[in-house]
């Protein structure tokens, strides 16, 4: 669980660079790859990155910029230009809206009450 604003900072900046170097390998040919049969492709799992933000940062009243989950981009430069600029609105968000005593509220996610901290873990 994150329990100081800082930390979150941190660790989501890290992450947030890798997620960025592995989005850049991902090609427009490799978006329609499935990764098995039946199974999401991976442009879909690019794209589910990028909503992910949107949707869990929005449910905890972050007010960042949602994306169409069912309209995948063509390209995967688009995928990967959405990701860094909603994953930086996260973070300007987080940092800008919440303070260390914010990470112990709750808010409703897909049901169930999750902890602040939990979320961005």
């Amino acid at each position: 669980m994150i329990r100081r604003i800082e930390d979150f900072d941190r660790a989501f900046s890290n992450q947030r660079r890798g997620t960025l170097k592995v989005l850049a390998a991902v090609t427009d040919e490799s978006l329609g790859q499935q990764v098995a049969p039946g199974y999401r492709s991976l442009g879909r799992i690019a794209w589910h990155l990028v909503d992910s933000l949107a949707d869990m940062g929005n449910r905890c009243g972050l007010g960042i910029e949602t994306v169409d989950w069912d309209n995948v981009p063509a390209t995967a430069k688009q995928i990967s230009d959405g990701y860094e600029r909603l994953s930086g609105q996260l973070l300007a968000a987080v940092k800008d809206k919440w303070d260390d005593a914010a990470l112990e509220l709750e808010d409703d996610l897909y049901g169930e009450m999750w902890k602040r901290g939990i979320t961005l873990a």
